[in-house]
This record gives C-alpha cells, structure tokens and sequence, in this order.
C-alpha cells in the first residue's frame, strides 16, 4: 500500500499522538487475527476493514487510518519468517484483557463476521468461526469482570 508521509509519521509516533492508543492496538490484534486466519489481506479483507475503522472512529479520520496501518503492521509481523505470530498476539489480547477488561467490549463480533464474509473457502470459514468463538468466550468471560 502506499502511505503519505503523515501516515508514516503517526505510525512512527501513534503512541504519543494517539489518545488510547492502546485501545486501537487491541482492535488491531483482533482485526488482524481474524484476517490472518485466511492468510489473505486482499480487496475484500482491505474494503472491511476501512468500513468497520469508519464506523468506530467516525469522528476521527487519523485514527480511522491508523487502526488500518496498525492491522497492516501486525499482518506484516507475522507474515515474516520468525515473525510475530497469531498465538503471541492471542496471548497480547488475552494479556490486555486481564489489565482492562474494558476492553471485552471492543471485540465486535458483527465486525468479525463481515471480515469472515471476504471468503468462500470452507476451511478457512470454519478456521475464522473458531476465532470468533473463540473471542466471544474471551469477551463474555471479561465482561463479567467490568
């Protein structure tokens, strides 16, 4: 993808000049998960996931482009060799969750469904179900705790 130069800024520095910043990075692992589940991030995959970041940050055109920079990170971590992998980040959002569990209400299934409906392959639909079970036990577990 190409990115402007204000895109590469605020990914250099989302940190400091992201409020909650934490709270995209979560989504992000979620949203990156679930895309890596098929091992495409393809038109389709790319589309949803700019309709979900501007449906959660409508206000806010930055954050809606840092929480697509920020899943593209993660996509690239873990297509490396010795990368970032799918169970370290489970581990992070499981990790997350325990300090804030706030969090659980962040994952949104419905989101993680319309990123499920960008494939045909039945392998990788029943792998992306697994997920979104998975995660649904994970928010329902925490969202007791709020």
């Amino acid at each position: 993808m190409n990115h402007s130069i204000l895109d590469r800024f605020i990914k250099t520095f989302r940190e400091l000049l992201l409020h909650n910043h934490d709270s995209l990075e979560f989504r992000a692992k979620i949203y990156t998960i679930m895309i890596m589940a098929t091992g495409e991030f393809e038109e389709c995959e790319i589309k949803k996931l700019e309709e979900i970041a501007s449906e959660i940050y409508s206000d806010s055109i930055s954050r809606q482009k840092s929480l697509i920079l920020v899943v593209e990170e993660y996509i690239s971590k873990v297509k490396e060799p010795n990368g970032l992998g799918v169970d370290e980040l489970i581990y992070d959002i499981e990790k997350n969750l325990k300090f804030k569990n706030r969090f659980a209400k962040k994952i949104n299934l419905e989101h993680l469904e319309e990123l499920r409906n960008c494939t045909d392959e039945e392998e990788n639909r029943v792998y992306q179900q697994r997920v979104i079970e998975f995660l649904q036990r994970l928010k329902n577990s925490y969202l007791e705790r709020v």
